[in-house]
């Protein structure tokens, strides 16, 4: 079985350009572990066209599994916004 590859769209490579180098490796071994359980476990993709979210270490990216091609296609990726943390009150 030919394992699913992973590629970058035009306008996710606007998104990683913002990363750091971390987080662009976050990012990479998420898309290759998604890429690996493809290959491994799913008969059957998502609907064409289907975009997946996912979210790994403060980033939320989307992306696309294409089972004709066997590529898992990275679409768009974002920094999760912070958590304002709760301020406790001594009542």
């Amino acid at each position: 079985m030919k394992p699913y590859t992973v590629e970058y769209s035009s306008a996710a490579w606007r998104h990683i350009g913002s990363l750091t180098s971390d987080e662009f490796g976050v990012l990479q071994r998420g898309l290759d572990r998604i890429a690996a359980v493809a290959t491994a476990a799913l008969p059957a993709a998502p609907a064409a066209g289907a975009t997946l979210k996912a979210q790994l270490a403060g980033l939320t990216f989307r992306y696309a599994v294409e089972a004709e091609k066997r590529v898992v296609r990275l679409v768009g990726v974002d920094r999760q916004a912070p958590r304002a943390e709760r301020v406790r009150t001594g009542t």
